[in-house]
Protein backbone atom coordinates (compact mmCIF):
# COMPACT_ATOMS: atom_id res chain seq x y z
CA UNK A 1 0.00 0.00 0.00
CA UNK A 2 2.83 2.35 0.93
CA UNK A 3 4.50 1.60 -2.37
CA UNK A 4 1.28 2.42 -4.26
CA UNK A 5 0.85 5.69 -2.35
CA UNK A 6 4.48 6.60 -3.03
CA UNK A 7 4.06 5.82 -6.74
CA UNK A 8 0.86 7.90 -6.91
CA UNK A 9 2.61 10.81 -5.18
CA UNK A 10 5.50 10.61 -7.65
CA UNK A 11 3.10 10.54 -10.59
CA UNK A 12 1.24 13.51 -9.11
CA UNK A 13 4.47 15.45 -8.67
CA UNK A 14 5.57 14.69 -12.24
CA UNK A 15 2.16 15.78 -13.55
CA UNK A 16 2.46 19.06 -11.63
CA UNK A 17 5.98 19.64 -12.99
CA UNK A 18 4.87 18.90 -16.56
CA UNK A 19 1.89 21.27 -16.20
CA UNK A 20 4.22 23.92 -14.80
CA UNK A 21 6.57 23.56 -17.79
CA UNK A 22 3.68 23.59 -20.29
CA UNK A 23 2.21 26.70 -18.64
CA UNK A 24 5.63 28.36 -18.59
CA UNK A 25 6.19 27.67 -22.28
CA UNK A 26 2.71 29.00 -23.14
CA UNK A 27 3.23 32.30 -21.29
CA UNK A 28 6.82 32.63 -22.45
CA UNK A 29 5.83 32.19 -26.10
CA UNK A 30 2.93 34.61 -25.61
CA UNK A 31 5.32 37.14 -24.06
CA UNK A 32 7.73 36.89 -27.01
CA UNK A 33 5.02 36.98 -29.70
CA UNK A 34 3.18 39.90 -28.05
CA UNK A 35 6.31 41.99 -27.54
CA UNK A 36 7.69 41.23 -31.01
CA UNK A 37 4.35 42.00 -32.66
CA UNK A 38 4.07 45.42 -31.00
CA UNK A 39 7.76 46.19 -31.59
CA UNK A 40 7.47 45.27 -35.27
CA UNK A 41 4.52 47.64 -35.82
CA UNK A 42 6.21 50.45 -33.87
CA UNK A 43 9.47 50.01 -35.80
CA UNK A 44 7.57 50.52 -39.08
CA UNK A 45 5.86 53.68 -37.74
CA UNK A 46 9.13 55.14 -36.37
CA UNK A 47 11.01 54.27 -39.57
CA UNK A 48 8.56 56.47 -41.49
CA UNK A 49 9.07 59.40 -39.09
CA UNK A 50 12.77 59.29 -38.19
CA UNK A 51 15.76 59.52 -40.52
CA UNK A 52 18.50 56.84 -40.90
CA UNK A 53 21.02 59.05 -39.03
CA UNK A 54 18.82 58.87 -35.90
CA UNK A 55 18.95 55.09 -36.00
CA UNK A 56 22.70 55.16 -36.73
CA UNK A 57 23.55 57.06 -33.53
CA UNK A 58 21.44 54.75 -31.35
CA UNK A 59 22.78 51.64 -33.13
CA UNK A 60 26.36 52.61 -32.24
CA UNK A 61 25.41 53.33 -28.61
CA UNK A 62 23.52 50.05 -28.35
CA UNK A 63 26.71 48.07 -29.03
CA UNK A 64 28.18 49.25 -25.69
CA UNK A 65 24.89 49.01 -23.77
CA UNK A 66 24.27 45.45 -25.02
CA UNK A 67 27.65 44.18 -23.83
CA UNK A 68 27.27 45.92 -20.45
CA UNK A 69 23.77 44.46 -20.03
CA UNK A 70 25.07 40.99 -20.91
CA UNK A 71 27.40 41.21 -17.89
CA UNK A 72 24.63 42.21 -15.46
CA UNK A 73 21.87 39.95 -16.78
CA UNK A 74 23.63 36.66 -17.48
CA UNK A 75 26.12 35.36 -14.90
CA UNK A 76 24.62 35.93 -11.44
CA UNK A 77 21.09 35.59 -12.78
CA UNK A 78 21.96 32.07 -14.00
CA UNK A 79 23.73 31.22 -10.72
CA UNK A 80 20.62 32.08 -8.67
CA UNK A 81 18.28 30.08 -10.95
CA UNK A 82 20.59 27.05 -11.02
CA UNK A 83 21.13 26.82 -7.25
CA UNK A 84 19.00 24.08 -5.70
CA UNK A 85 18.36 25.79 -2.34
CA UNK A 86 18.61 29.58 -2.42
CA UNK A 87 18.98 31.24 0.98
CA UNK A 88 18.20 34.88 1.78
CA UNK A 89 21.97 35.44 1.97
CA UNK A 90 22.39 34.05 -1.56
CA UNK A 91 19.62 36.31 -2.87
CA UNK A 92 20.97 39.41 -1.12
CA UNK A 93 24.59 38.71 -2.09
CA UNK A 94 23.68 38.26 -5.75
CA UNK A 95 21.59 41.44 -5.70
CA UNK A 96 24.33 43.57 -4.09
CA UNK A 97 27.05 42.19 -6.37
CA UNK A 98 24.90 42.70 -9.47
CA UNK A 99 24.04 46.28 -8.51
CA UNK A 100 27.74 47.03 -7.89
CA UNK A 101 28.49 45.68 -11.37
CA UNK A 102 25.63 47.65 -12.95
CA UNK A 103 26.49 50.97 -11.30
CA UNK A 104 30.22 50.42 -11.90
CA UNK A 105 29.69 49.73 -15.61
CA UNK A 106 27.49 52.82 -15.93
CA UNK A 107 30.19 55.00 -14.33
CA UNK A 108 32.78 53.59 -16.76
CA UNK A 109 30.52 54.28 -19.76
CA UNK A 110 29.66 57.75 -18.44
CA UNK A 111 33.38 58.65 -18.15
CA UNK A 112 34.39 57.16 -21.50
CA UNK A 113 31.40 58.53 -23.48
CA UNK A 114 33.41 61.54 -24.83
CA UNK A 115 36.19 59.21 -26.01
CA UNK A 116 33.69 56.96 -27.82
CA UNK A 117 32.05 60.01 -29.42
CA UNK A 118 35.46 61.19 -30.64
CA UNK A 119 36.25 57.74 -32.01
CA UNK A 120 33.12 57.82 -34.19
CA UNK A 121 33.38 61.58 -34.92
CA UNK A 122 29.83 62.12 -33.62
CA UNK A 123 29.39 64.52 -30.68
CA UNK A 124 25.79 63.41 -30.14
CA UNK A 125 26.98 59.93 -29.07
CA UNK A 126 28.28 61.32 -25.75
CA UNK A 127 24.96 62.55 -24.27
CA UNK A 128 22.98 59.69 -25.83
CA UNK A 129 25.35 57.10 -24.32
CA UNK A 130 25.20 58.75 -20.90
CA UNK A 131 21.39 58.87 -20.87
CA UNK A 132 20.71 55.46 -22.42
CA UNK A 133 23.38 53.99 -20.13
CA UNK A 134 20.93 54.43 -17.22
CA UNK A 135 19.39 51.19 -18.53
CA UNK A 136 22.41 49.27 -17.19
CA UNK A 137 21.77 49.60 -13.42
CA UNK A 138 18.00 49.29 -14.01
CA UNK A 139 18.62 46.05 -15.96
CA UNK A 140 20.87 44.81 -13.14
CA UNK A 141 17.94 45.23 -10.72
CA UNK A 142 15.52 43.70 -13.22
CA UNK A 143 17.78 40.65 -13.68
CA UNK A 144 17.38 39.72 -10.01
CA UNK A 145 13.59 40.09 -10.28
CA UNK A 146 13.61 37.80 -13.31
CA UNK A 147 15.78 35.24 -11.54
CA UNK A 148 13.21 35.06 -8.73
CA UNK A 149 10.26 34.71 -11.14
CA UNK A 150 12.09 32.06 -13.21
CA UNK A 151 12.92 30.08 -10.09
CA UNK A 152 9.23 30.13 -9.08
CA UNK A 153 8.17 29.28 -12.68
CA UNK A 154 5.68 32.21 -12.62
CA UNK A 155 6.15 33.16 -16.28
CA UNK A 156 2.75 34.82 -16.57
CA UNK A 157 4.28 37.79 -14.71
CA UNK A 158 6.92 38.14 -17.46
CA UNK A 159 4.13 38.46 -20.00
CA UNK A 160 2.48 41.33 -18.11
CA UNK A 161 5.75 43.18 -17.45
CA UNK A 162 7.24 42.76 -20.93
CA UNK A 163 4.01 43.51 -22.78
CA UNK A 164 3.26 46.47 -20.51
CA UNK A 165 6.73 47.91 -21.00
CA UNK A 166 6.57 47.42 -24.77
CA UNK A 167 3.15 49.09 -25.16
CA UNK A 168 3.87 52.11 -22.92
CA UNK A 169 7.30 52.68 -24.48
CA UNK A 170 5.73 52.44 -27.96
CA UNK A 171 3.48 55.42 -27.21
CA UNK A 172 6.43 57.35 -25.72
CA UNK A 173 8.63 56.66 -28.76
CA UNK A 174 5.99 57.59 -31.34
CA UNK A 175 4.91 60.73 -29.44
CA UNK A 176 8.49 62.05 -29.14
CA UNK A 177 9.24 61.19 -32.77
CA UNK A 178 6.18 63.17 -33.92
CA UNK A 179 7.33 66.09 -31.74
CA UNK A 180 10.67 66.17 -33.56
CA UNK A 181 12.96 64.72 -30.87
CA UNK A 182 14.87 62.62 -33.45
CA UNK A 183 17.12 59.92 -31.96
CA UNK A 184 16.00 60.88 -28.43
CA UNK A 185 12.63 59.30 -29.25
CA UNK A 186 14.41 55.95 -29.55
CA UNK A 187 16.49 56.60 -26.42
CA UNK A 188 13.47 57.29 -24.23
CA UNK A 189 11.52 54.45 -25.83
CA UNK A 190 14.22 51.96 -24.74
CA UNK A 191 14.56 53.56 -21.30
CA UNK A 192 10.79 53.55 -20.72
CA UNK A 193 10.53 49.92 -21.79
CA UNK A 194 13.11 48.77 -19.20
CA UNK A 195 11.72 51.02 -16.45
CA UNK A 196 8.06 49.96 -16.89
CA UNK A 197 9.07 46.29 -17.08
CA UNK A 198 10.92 46.68 -13.74
CA UNK A 199 8.10 48.66 -12.07
CA UNK A 200 5.43 46.08 -13.05
CA UNK A 201 7.57 43.25 -11.64
CA UNK A 202 8.14 45.31 -8.49
CA UNK A 203 4.35 45.52 -8.04
CA UNK A 204 3.51 41.91 -8.98
CA UNK A 205 6.46 39.98 -7.50
CA UNK A 206 6.98 39.30 -3.80
CA UNK A 207 10.78 39.59 -4.03
CA UNK A 208 12.35 42.65 -2.38
CA UNK A 209 16.05 43.51 -2.25
CA UNK A 210 17.97 43.30 1.02
CA UNK A 211 21.59 43.80 2.08
CA UNK A 212 22.30 40.65 4.12
CA UNK A 213 25.56 39.95 2.27
CA UNK A 214 27.83 36.89 2.55
CA UNK A 215 31.27 36.88 0.91
CA UNK A 216 31.22 33.07 0.81
CA UNK A 217 27.89 33.12 -1.02
CA UNK A 218 29.26 35.70 -3.49
CA UNK A 219 32.28 33.49 -4.18
CA UNK A 220 30.16 30.36 -4.75
CA UNK A 221 27.90 32.13 -7.23
CA UNK A 222 30.81 33.78 -9.04
CA UNK A 223 32.49 30.37 -9.45
CA UNK A 224 29.54 29.30 -11.61
CA UNK A 225 28.28 32.66 -12.88
CA UNK A 226 31.50 33.87 -14.53
CA UNK A 227 31.61 30.78 -16.77
CA UNK A 228 28.04 31.32 -17.96
CA UNK A 229 28.84 35.01 -18.47
CA UNK A 230 32.02 34.27 -20.42
CA UNK A 231 30.13 31.85 -22.68
CA UNK A 232 27.41 34.45 -23.26
CA UNK A 233 29.93 37.19 -24.14
CA UNK A 234 31.78 34.85 -26.52
CA UNK A 235 28.46 34.09 -28.21
CA UNK A 236 27.53 37.81 -28.46
CA UNK A 237 30.89 38.72 -30.03
CA UNK A 238 30.73 35.77 -32.44
CA UNK A 239 27.20 36.67 -33.60
CA UNK A 240 28.41 40.11 -34.73
CA UNK A 241 31.75 38.98 -36.18
CA UNK A 242 30.54 38.01 -39.68
CA UNK A 243 28.68 41.32 -40.01
CA UNK A 244 31.81 43.24 -38.95
CA UNK A 245 33.97 41.30 -41.44
CA UNK A 246 31.52 41.69 -44.35
CA UNK A 247 31.05 45.41 -43.64
CA UNK A 248 34.83 45.91 -43.47
CA UNK A 249 35.92 43.70 -46.40
CA UNK A 250 33.00 44.09 -48.80
CA UNK A 251 30.36 46.68 -49.67
CA UNK A 252 27.49 47.94 -47.53
CA UNK A 253 25.12 46.43 -50.13
CA UNK A 254 26.62 42.97 -49.54
CA UNK A 255 26.14 43.43 -45.81
CA UNK A 256 22.55 44.62 -46.35
CA UNK A 257 21.70 41.46 -48.35
CA UNK A 258 23.41 39.24 -45.79
CA UNK A 259 21.60 40.87 -42.84
CA UNK A 260 18.26 40.85 -44.64
CA UNK A 261 18.70 37.13 -45.37
CA UNK A 262 19.06 36.57 -41.63
CA UNK A 263 15.99 38.62 -40.68
CA UNK A 264 13.11 36.16 -41.26
CA UNK A 265 14.69 32.93 -39.91
CA UNK A 266 16.17 34.88 -36.95
CA UNK A 267 12.70 36.19 -36.04
CA UNK A 268 11.46 32.63 -35.46
CA UNK A 269 14.69 31.28 -33.95
CA UNK A 270 15.11 34.12 -31.43
CA UNK A 271 11.54 33.91 -30.16
CA UNK A 272 11.46 30.11 -29.91
CA UNK A 273 14.90 29.68 -28.31
CA UNK A 274 14.38 32.62 -25.91
CA UNK A 275 11.08 31.17 -24.73
CA UNK A 276 12.50 27.66 -24.43
CA UNK A 277 15.67 28.82 -22.68
CA UNK A 278 13.86 30.96 -20.11
CA UNK A 279 11.53 28.07 -19.16
CA UNK A 280 13.72 24.96 -19.54
CA UNK A 281 16.69 26.27 -17.50
CA UNK A 282 14.75 26.73 -14.22
CA UNK A 283 12.66 23.61 -14.95
CA UNK A 284 15.77 21.46 -15.46
CA UNK A 285 17.52 23.06 -12.48
CA UNK A 286 14.80 21.60 -10.26
CA UNK A 287 15.73 18.14 -11.61
CA UNK A 288 19.50 18.44 -11.07
CA UNK A 289 19.43 15.69 -8.39
CA UNK A 290 17.18 13.42 -10.49
CA UNK A 291 19.41 12.68 -13.45
CA UNK A 292 17.01 10.41 -15.35
CA UNK A 293 14.20 12.95 -15.08
CA UNK A 294 16.49 15.76 -16.30
CA UNK A 295 17.64 13.68 -19.24
CA UNK A 296 14.06 12.71 -20.18
CA UNK A 297 12.86 16.32 -20.03
CA UNK A 298 15.83 17.44 -22.15
CA UNK A 299 15.15 14.67 -24.63
CA UNK A 300 11.45 15.51 -24.90
CA UNK A 301 12.11 19.24 -25.30
CA UNK A 302 14.67 18.56 -28.07
CA UNK A 303 12.21 16.29 -29.90
CA UNK A 304 9.33 18.76 -29.65
CA UNK A 305 11.42 21.79 -30.60
CA UNK A 306 12.99 20.17 -33.68
CA UNK A 307 9.55 18.93 -34.75
CA UNK A 308 8.53 22.60 -35.13
CA UNK A 309 11.83 24.21 -36.17
CA UNK A 310 12.92 21.70 -38.85
CA UNK A 311 9.83 22.03 -41.12
CA UNK A 312 9.63 25.77 -40.42
CA UNK A 313 13.24 26.41 -41.49
CA UNK A 314 13.55 23.89 -44.34
CA UNK A 315 10.11 24.95 -45.56
CA UNK A 316 11.12 28.63 -45.52
CA UNK A 317 14.26 27.76 -47.49
CA UNK A 318 12.09 26.03 -50.10
CA UNK A 319 9.77 29.06 -50.56
CA UNK A 320 12.53 31.69 -50.14
CA UNK A 321 12.37 33.11 -53.66
CA UNK A 322 8.58 33.54 -53.79
CA UNK A 323 8.51 34.94 -50.25
CA UNK A 324 11.24 37.54 -50.89
CA UNK A 325 9.79 38.69 -54.22
CA UNK A 326 6.31 39.03 -52.72
CA UNK A 327 7.20 40.70 -49.40
CA UNK A 328 10.42 42.61 -50.15
CA UNK A 329 10.13 42.99 -53.98
CA UNK A 330 12.82 42.10 -56.54
CA UNK A 331 15.27 44.77 -55.27
CA UNK A 332 16.07 42.38 -52.39
CA UNK A 333 16.52 39.31 -54.61
CA UNK A 334 20.20 39.29 -53.66
CA UNK A 335 19.34 38.18 -50.10
CA UNK A 336 17.72 34.88 -51.18
CA UNK A 337 20.90 32.70 -51.00
CA UNK A 338 21.66 33.98 -47.50
CA UNK A 339 18.09 33.43 -46.33
CA UNK A 340 18.35 29.79 -47.47
CA UNK A 341 21.71 29.37 -45.70
CA UNK A 342 20.40 30.80 -42.44
CA UNK A 343 17.32 28.55 -42.63
CA UNK A 344 19.47 25.44 -43.08
CA UNK A 345 21.68 26.50 -40.14
CA UNK A 346 18.88 27.53 -37.80
CA UNK A 347 16.95 24.27 -38.34
CA UNK A 348 19.28 22.48 -35.87
CA UNK A 349 20.50 25.39 -33.73
CA UNK A 350 17.91 24.89 -30.93
CA UNK A 351 19.65 21.59 -30.11
CA UNK A 352 22.70 23.47 -28.82
CA UNK A 353 20.47 25.97 -26.95
CA UNK A 354 18.56 23.23 -25.12
CA UNK A 355 21.75 21.28 -24.42
CA UNK A 356 23.27 24.37 -22.81
CA UNK A 357 20.24 24.71 -20.50
CA UNK A 358 20.92 21.16 -19.28
CA UNK A 359 24.63 21.93 -18.68
CA UNK A 360 23.71 25.03 -16.70
CA UNK A 361 21.06 23.17 -14.71
CA UNK A 362 23.65 20.57 -13.69
CA UNK A 363 26.12 23.30 -12.71
CA UNK A 364 28.50 22.26 -15.52
CA UNK A 365 29.85 25.78 -16.08
CA UNK A 366 33.20 24.44 -17.33
CA UNK A 367 31.50 22.24 -19.93
CA UNK A 368 29.32 25.15 -21.07
CA UNK A 369 32.35 27.42 -21.44
CA UNK A 370 34.61 25.08 -23.34
CA UNK A 371 31.86 23.92 -25.71
CA UNK A 372 31.17 27.59 -26.47
CA UNK A 373 34.89 28.22 -27.06
CA UNK A 374 35.28 25.20 -29.37
CA UNK A 375 32.09 25.85 -31.36
CA UNK A 376 32.73 29.58 -31.81
CA UNK A 377 36.43 28.95 -32.48
CA UNK A 378 35.40 26.56 -35.26
CA UNK A 379 33.12 29.23 -36.71
CA UNK A 380 35.93 31.81 -36.63
CA UNK A 381 38.25 29.38 -38.49
CA UNK A 382 35.65 29.08 -41.26
CA UNK A 383 35.26 32.87 -41.41
CA UNK A 384 39.03 33.28 -41.87
CA UNK A 385 39.15 30.53 -44.53
CA UNK A 386 36.21 31.91 -46.55
CA UNK A 387 36.93 35.69 -46.37
CA UNK A 388 38.98 35.76 -49.63
CA UNK A 389 36.27 33.92 -51.62
CA UNK A 390 33.38 36.34 -51.09
CA UNK A 391 30.26 36.81 -48.98
CA UNK A 392 28.51 33.76 -50.47
CA UNK A 393 31.26 31.45 -49.25
CA UNK A 394 31.28 33.10 -45.83
CA UNK A 395 27.63 31.99 -45.64
CA UNK A 396 28.51 28.47 -46.79
CA UNK A 397 31.20 28.34 -44.10
CA UNK A 398 28.57 29.28 -41.51
CA UNK A 399 26.38 26.33 -42.55
CA UNK A 400 29.28 23.85 -42.41
CA UNK A 401 30.47 25.09 -39.01
CA UNK A 402 26.91 24.87 -37.62
CA UNK A 403 26.59 21.18 -38.51
CA UNK A 404 30.09 20.42 -37.24
CA UNK A 405 29.09 22.12 -33.98
CA UNK A 406 25.97 19.90 -33.89
CA UNK A 407 28.24 16.83 -33.84
CA UNK A 408 30.17 18.39 -30.93
CA UNK A 409 26.98 18.83 -28.90
CA UNK A 410 25.82 15.28 -29.67
CA UNK A 411 29.09 13.94 -28.24
CA UNK A 412 29.02 16.24 -25.18
CA UNK A 413 25.38 15.32 -24.46
CA UNK A 414 26.28 11.61 -24.56
CA UNK A 415 29.16 12.21 -22.14
CA UNK A 416 27.64 14.59 -19.58
CA UNK A 417 23.87 14.06 -19.56
CA UNK A 418 23.94 10.40 -20.70
CA UNK A 419 21.82 11.23 -23.73
CA UNK A 420 23.45 8.69 -26.05
CA UNK A 421 24.24 9.45 -29.69
CA UNK A 422 21.97 6.57 -30.70
CA UNK A 423 19.07 8.13 -28.74
CA UNK A 424 19.76 11.56 -30.22
CA UNK A 425 19.84 10.19 -33.78
CA UNK A 426 16.58 8.34 -33.07
CA UNK A 427 14.96 11.56 -31.77
CA UNK A 428 16.30 13.90 -34.48
CA UNK A 429 16.94 11.80 -37.60
CA UNK A 430 13.39 10.87 -38.72
CA UNK A 431 12.07 14.41 -38.15
CA UNK A 432 14.93 16.02 -40.11
CA UNK A 433 14.56 13.52 -42.99
CA UNK A 434 10.78 14.09 -43.24
CA UNK A 435 11.29 17.89 -43.13
CA UNK A 436 13.88 17.71 -45.94
CA UNK A 437 11.59 15.50 -48.08
CA UNK A 438 8.76 17.98 -47.53
CA UNK A 439 11.03 20.91 -48.49
CA UNK A 440 12.17 19.21 -51.71
CA UNK A 441 8.58 18.55 -52.81
CA UNK A 442 7.55 22.13 -51.91
CA UNK A 443 10.51 23.51 -53.88
CA UNK A 444 9.59 21.42 -56.96
CA UNK A 445 6.14 23.03 -56.98
CA UNK A 446 7.82 26.39 -57.76
CA UNK A 447 8.52 25.12 -61.31
CA UNK A 448 4.80 24.59 -61.93
CA UNK A 449 3.27 27.92 -60.78
CA UNK A 450 4.35 31.46 -61.75
CA UNK A 451 2.11 33.68 -59.60
CA UNK A 452 3.88 34.34 -56.26
CA UNK A 453 0.75 34.56 -54.08
CA UNK A 454 -0.84 31.41 -55.54
CA UNK A 455 2.51 29.61 -55.39
CA UNK A 456 3.01 30.40 -51.68
CA UNK A 457 -0.52 29.25 -50.80
CA UNK A 458 -0.08 25.94 -52.66
CA UNK A 459 3.39 25.40 -51.20
CA UNK A 460 2.15 26.08 -47.67
CA UNK A 461 -0.81 23.68 -47.97
CA UNK A 462 1.24 20.90 -49.56
CA UNK A 463 4.05 21.40 -47.05
CA UNK A 464 1.73 21.03 -44.03
CA UNK A 465 -0.08 18.00 -45.49
CA UNK A 466 3.13 16.20 -46.46
CA UNK A 467 4.90 16.87 -43.17
CA UNK A 468 1.99 15.96 -40.86
CA UNK A 469 1.05 12.99 -43.06
CA UNK A 470 4.56 11.48 -43.05
CA UNK A 471 4.98 12.20 -39.33
CA UNK A 472 1.71 10.38 -38.64
CA UNK A 473 2.60 7.45 -40.91
CA UNK A 474 6.04 6.95 -39.33
CA UNK A 475 4.71 7.55 -35.78
CA UNK A 476 7.06 10.42 -34.89
CA UNK A 477 7.09 10.67 -31.08
CA UNK A 478 6.99 14.48 -31.00
CA UNK A 479 3.67 14.46 -32.93
CA UNK A 480 2.24 12.07 -30.34
CA UNK A 481 3.51 14.36 -27.55
CA UNK A 482 1.73 17.34 -29.11
CA UNK A 483 -1.50 15.35 -29.65
CA UNK A 484 -1.51 14.30 -25.97
CA UNK A 485 -0.97 17.94 -24.95
CA UNK A 486 -3.85 19.15 -27.19
CA UNK A 487 -6.14 16.45 -25.77
CA UNK A 488 -5.36 17.59 -22.22
CA UNK A 489 -6.09 21.20 -23.14
CA UNK A 490 -9.33 20.12 -24.80
CA UNK A 491 -10.40 18.07 -21.79
CA UNK A 492 -9.77 21.04 -19.45
CA UNK A 493 -12.04 23.16 -21.59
Amino acid sequence: IKRKVCTCNMLGENEKKNRSIASGLFWSFLERIGAQGVSFIVSIVLARILIPEDYGVVAIVQIFITFANAITTTGLNAAIIQKKDVSKEDDSSAFVLNMILGIGLYIVIFLFAPVIAQLYHLDLICPVLRVLGIRIPISAFNAMQRAYVSRKMEFKKFFYSTFGGTVVSAFVGIYLALKGFGCWALVFQYLTNTAIDTIILLITVEWRPSFNVSLKSMKNMLDFGWKVLAGSLISEIYLELRNIVIGWKYSSTDLAYYKRGQQFPALFLTNITSALGSVMFPALSKEQDEFDSLKNKTRKSVRCCIFIMAPLMFGMAAVAKAMVLLILTDKWEGCIPYLIMYCISYAVLPISTLSEQAYKALGLGNVLLWTQCISKGLGIVFILITIPFGVYWIGVGMVISTYMTLVLYLVVNARYIRYSIKEQIKDLGPTLIIAIIMAVVVYMISFLVDDCILLLIIQLLFGILIYIGLSWYYKIEALEDYLILFRKIGNKK
